[in-house]
C-alpha cells in the first residue's frame, strides 16, 4: 500500500524526502502540511484516499473527500478534493478551506462567520453568504464561482 503511494506521488514530481519519509501514521498530516503541492499536482487522487485511507481517518484529519452530505465546519482548516460536499458554515465560525481538482462546493455562510477559500483548478463554487458573515475565495483562473447572495471577495490566485 505504502509503495503504491510512493510510485504515485514521484510520478507527480513529489521529492524524495518527502515520499522516504511516508508511513502510514503520517501520510495524512503530509498531505495537510503540502497542501499547495498536491492541489496543483493532482495527488493524491480520489482513487488514493478510498484505496488507503478510511472515512474515519479522513475525517479525523479534516479531509472531506467525495461526501455528499451536509458538514458542518466548526473551525480549522477543511481540505476538500475531487468530492461533491455541502457545507454549512455556522454562525461565529471561522477557517480556511481548500478546494481540490474538480470539486463542486454548494456552501452556505451563516452570519458573523469569516471564511478563505483556495478554489485550485476546475473548481465549482456555489455559495451564499449571510449578512455581517465575510468570504474572500482565491481562485485559479478555470475556477467558476456562482454567488447565490451575499457579499464575497474574488481575487486571482497568482501562486
Amino acid at each position: 500500500m505504502i509503495e503504491n503511494i510512493i510510485k504515485e506521488a514521484a510520478g507527480c514530481g513529489a521529492c524524495s524526502n518527502w515520499y522516504h519519509s511516508i508511513d502510514r501514521s503520517n501520510l495524512l498530516e503530509k498531505y495537510i502540511m503540502n497542501v499547495d503541492w498536491c492541489m496543483e499536482s493532482g495527488y493524491p487522487t480520489r482513487e488514493t484516499f478510498v484505496k488507503n485511507t478510511s472515512e474515519e481517518e479522513l475525517l479525523e484529519h479534516n479531509i472531506y473527500n467525495n461526501r455528499a452530505k451536509e458538514v458542518v465546519f466548526t473551525g480549522g482548516k477543511y481540505i476538500f478534493n475531487w468530492s461533491d460536499c455541502d457545507l454549512y458554515i455556522p454562525e461565529w465560525a471561522y477557517g480556511t478551506i481548500h478546494a481540490g481538482n474538480d470539486t463542486i462546493l454548494n456552501i452556505t455562510i451563516k452570519k458573523n462567520s469569516k471564511l478563505y477559500i483556495y478554489a485550485y483548478s476546475n473548481t465549482l463554487i456555489r455559495i451564499f453568504v449571510e449578512s455581517n458573515a465575510q468570504c474572500v475565495i482565491y481562485k485559479k483562473s478555470n475556477s467558476v464561482i456562482v454567488n447565490l447572495g451575499g457579499d464575497i471577495i474574488i481575487k486571482d490566485d497568482k501562486h
